[in-house]
C-alpha cells in the first residue's frame, strides 16, 4: 500500500549521499467500535544531505497477520515533514489487532530502491456494537411520533438516566442504494421516530432509486419493512398506528399513511395542496403549510383523517405545535393578523379560529413572510409556550395572556420542566421558565463547533456536534459518555436513544448509519 507525498528535487541521488527518516510517535493506538474505525495519525520527518535530489517516495504497508489498513494518507507540510494518516479498514470485526506499519522513503511505489525505513507499532481495539438486552418501557419515555418528540416539539424527555447502563446496542448500514452507481442514497439529517417497537425514517430519492420510507425493528436492527415512493416525501409523522407523509410531485401533493406494522397503504388523499413543511399531528387531524387559494399563496391547512378532507384552511404561514385541541404558531404580522401585530397565536384545531393572540413587538413584519423558526409548548407546565424567530426567543404565558419574557440574540433549542435550552454564541445556555435568567452553561471541548442536534432529559443533555455526541451531567456539565460520530436524535418509549448520521468528515467512509443505543 503506497501513498505518494512532494518534496526533494528532480533527478536521482548521486553516489555518497545519505537520507534519514524519523517518525513520530513510534506507538500508536486507537479504540472504536464497529464500523466506526477512527484514523492513526504519525508524523515523517526527512533529513537529507545537500546532494541528495531525489524526489522521495512514502510507502506504507502493514506487517501484521491480518491487515488493518484500508489506505494511507500522506500530506507534505514543508519539503522535509509529512503528515501520514493511517486509515483503518472500516469492516474490522470486533477483537484486538496488534503489529506494526512499516513506512519507508523510496525512489518509486514500488520501492526497488529503499533510502530509508521505519516502523511504527500499532495496537487497535475493535469493540462490538451489538448488545441486544430484553427491551422494556422506561418509565417516563413516550413514542417519538414527531422530528423533536411529539406535536409540542420539546425535544424533552422526562426521564432520569444512569450512564452507567448506557451501551451500544445494535449499528446499521441503511440498505438503499443506487444499483447503477453503486451510490447510497441517504436519510436527511433528522431523527427518526419510534412507535411499536420499531423505528421510522425516510431516504431521499435520487438517480434510479425511489424515496422510501422504512420501518427497522427496535430490538435488534432488522428491517421491518420498506416503502418505496414514486415521489420525493417529506418527514414523516405518527398520528395512531399509521404513519403519514407528504409526497410533492407538484404543488397540489398527496398525503400517504402507511400502517405501522405492515407498511400497507391505509390513506392515499391526493390534492391536498401541502408544501415540504412537516406536518403536525392533533386530535384527529394533520395540520401543515400548504396553498390555501388557486394562487397558490401559503397558509394553514388542516386535513381531517377521519373523512379524508380539508377541513379549514387560514391564513397564518409559521410552523405549528399542538396540545390537545389547541394549534399554537409563533408568526409575524400577516393578512390575517394585521390588525394584532405578530405574536402568539392559539387556534381551534376543529375549527382554525383563533381563540387567543399575545402581541410581541419582535414579530412584527412588512410582508407575509414567515419568519418564525419554531414554537414550542413547554412540558410539564401549564400554558407556557416558547416561540423563535431570527432576533429572539420568547416566553408567553397562555393562562395570563402575557409575554413573560423575551431573549435576543439566542436560539432556540429544547425545553424542559422549568428550564429553556438555547444556543448563546458559542456555548448552550439553560434559562428559567419564570424569567428568562441564565442558569447554567455548557460548551463543548471543540473549538469551533457547531450544533446538530439535542435531546434533553431530567437530569442528562445529549448534545450532537459535527464531530460526536455528547452525555451531559446537566448538574456538574460533565461529560459522561460519548459516541464518536454525529447524528440526529431521539430516544424511543424503551428507552434506546437513536442516533442518524447524515454527516460524513474527512476519515468517515459512510453515510447513512443508524445506531441504537441502550439507555437502561
Amino acid at each position: 500500500m503506497a501513498a505518494c507525498g512532494g518534496g526533494g528535487g528532480g533527478g536521482g541521488g548521486s553516489s555518497g549521499s545519505s537520507l534519514d527518516l524519523s517518525l513520530s510517535p513510534r506507538s500508536v493506538s486507537t479504540e472504536f467500535l464497529e464500523g466506526d474505525a477512527e484514523p492513526l495519525h504519525a508524523t515523517a520527518t526527512v533529513s537529507v544531505d545537500s546532494d541528495f535530489s531525489q524526489v522521495p517516495v512514502v510507502v506504507v504497508t502493514d506487517r501484521g497477520a491480518t491487515a488493518v489498513l484500508e489506505s494511507v494518507q500522506v500530506s507534505s507540510t514543508d519539503v522535509s515533514t509529512y503528515d501520514v494518516n493511517f486509515l483503518l479498514r472500516n469492516d474490522l470485526p470486533a477483537g484486538r489487532y496488534q503489529s506494526s506499519f512499516q513506512v519507508r522513503i523510496c525512489s518509486s511505489a514500488s520501492c526497488n530502491k529503499v533510502f530509508a525505513s521505519e516502523t511504527v507499532s500499532y495496537v487497535v481495539q475493535v469493540n462490538s456494537t451489538t448488545h441486544l438486552t430484553a427491551l422494556a418501557p422506561l418509565a417516563g419515555a413516550a413514542d417519538w411520533t414527531a422530528v423533536d418528540g411529539d406535536a409540542g416539539e420539546a425535544s424533552y424527555v422526562p426521564v432520569t438516566l444512569d450512564p452507567a447502563n448506557f451501551s451500544l446496542r445494535w449499528r446499521l448500514d441503511i440498505p438503499d442504494f443506487d444499483p447503477n452507481s453503486g451510490n447510497t442514497w441517504n436519510p436527511p439529517l433528522e431523527s427518526v421516530l419510534s412507535a411499536d417497537g420499531a423505528v421510522f425514517f425516510r431516504t431521499s430519492q435520487a438517480s434510479t432509486v425511489p424515496a422510501s420510507l422504512l420501518a427497522v425493528n427496535e430490538a435488534d436492527g432488522s428491517v421491518r419493512w420498506t416503502h418505496r415512493a414514486t415521489m420525493e416525501l417529506n418527514r414523516p409523522v405518527i398520528a395512531g398506528d399509521v404513519v403519514y407523509t407528504v409526497m410533492f410531485p407538484n404543488y397540489l401533493h398527496a398525503i400517504r399513511g402507511l400502517d405501522i406494522a405492515t407498511g400497507s397503504v391505509v390513506a392515499d388523499i391526493p390534492n391536498t395542496r401541502g408544501q415540504s413543511a412537516a406536518l403536525t399531528a392533533v386530535d384527529g387531524r394533520l395540520v401543515y403549510r400548504g396553498s390555501v387559494d388557486i394562487y397558490n399563496n401559503t397558509g394553514l391547512i388542516s386535513l381531517d383523517l377521519a373523512t379524508q378532507q380539508i377541513d379549514w384552511v387560514n391564513w397564518f404561514q409559521a410552523p405549528v405545535v399542538a396540545s390537545g385541541n389547541t394549534v399554537y404558531t409563533f408568526t409575524p404580522e400577516s393578512v390575517a393578523t394585521a390588525p394584532l401585530g405578530g405574536g402568539l397565536f392559539a387556534l381551534d384545531a376543529s375549527t382554525g379560529d383563533t381563540t387567543l393572540a399575545i402581541a410581541d413587538m419582535g414579530m412584527e413584519a412588512v410582508s407575509p413572510i414567515a419568519t418564525s423558526l419554531r414554537t414550542v409548548i413547554v412540558p410539564g407546565a401549564v400554558g407556557e409556550v416558547l416561540g423563535e424567530d431570527p432576533d429572539h426567543v420568547a416566553m408567553f404565558d397562555t393562562v395570563a395572556g402575557i409575554r413573560r419574557w423575551s431573549i435576543p440574540s439566542v436560539a432556540l433549542i429544547g425545553a424542559g420542566e422549568g428550564v429553556t435550552y438555547v444556543m448563546r454564541g458559542a456555548q448552550i445556555d439553560a434559562l428559567s421558565n419564570a424569567n428568562g435568567a441564565t442558569q447554567w452553561s455548557w460548551a463543548p471541548p471543540e473549538a469551533p463547533w457547531t450544533l446538530i442536534d439535542a435531546v434533553f432529559t431530567r437530569n442528562i443533555a445529549f448534545i450532537s456536534t459535527l464531530q460526536k455526541v455528547y452525555a451531559v451531567d446537566m448538574a456538574t456539565r460533565a461529560v459522561v459518555w460519548t459516541y464518536p460520530r454525529a447524528g440526529a436524535l431521539s430516544i424511543s418509549k424503551n428507552g434506546v436513544l437513536f442516533i442518524m448520521r447524515g454527516v460524513k468528515n474527512d476519515f468517515d467512509r459512510s453515510e447513512g448509519v443508524l445506531v441504537a443505543v441502550n439507555l437502561h
